[in-house]
């Protein structure tokens, strides 16, 4: 009976310990965890790095999926050519307390954006897919992201949006 005990225990720990109990992000084994939060749909949002990515090498990719393990959507698709589909940006505004910061993989007529913002208000983090320039949905994390690098986008070698199109972005997704 100890040895059936111990086998079960065995089988359930390799289970929790095999990147979570319920995966806690979709980015694997070998890749640096850049943002990853499970929203108020019980979908899993990771954004995943290489562990050599810097300004010049390795890789930045956006998962989306299931806490199995199951990803929906990846982008984009070859992960060592993000920095011809994604852009980020950081806006912090002393004055008004906010610190909002984005990274953004388009596909298609469609934009990913992964967000984090904050300021004596609200804080919020998600992802908002973006159909051209218009919202068309918004999930937000259930809690606070169980990990959130978004803003070290100029060493994840992330080429910064230009001015306009980040407010315009964050004017769509901030609370009103």
């Amino acid at each position: 009976m100890k040895s059936l005990l111990r086998v079960v225990f065995l089988i359930l720990s390799a289970g929790w310990l095999h990147k979570g109990h319920a995966l806690e992000d979709l980015c694997k084994q070998n890749e640096q965890t850049v943002f990853a939060c499970e929203t108020i749909q019980h979908k899993l949002v990771s954004v995943c790095a290489s562990d050599d990515i810097s300004s010049s090498s390795g890789y930045l990719v956006y998962r989306f999926g299931s806490s199995d393990g199951t990803v929906a959507l990846q982008l984009p698709k070859d992960p060592y050519k993000y920095r011809k589909t994604t852009t980020g940006a950081e806006i912090v505004n002393d004055k008004h307390g906010t610190d909002e910061t984005y990274v953004r993989f388009q596909n298609g007529l469609y934009s990913y954006v992964i967000y984090a913002g904050m300021s004596t208000r609200w804080h919020i983090h998600g992802v908002a897919v973006f159909s051209k320039d218009k919202l068309v949905r918004k999930l937000s994390c259930a809690s606070v992201p169980s990990a959130n690098s978004l803003g070290l986008n100029d060493q994840l070698g992330i080429p910064e949006e230009d001015d306009a199109r980040a407010r315009s972005i964050w004017e769509a997704i901030k609370p009103k």
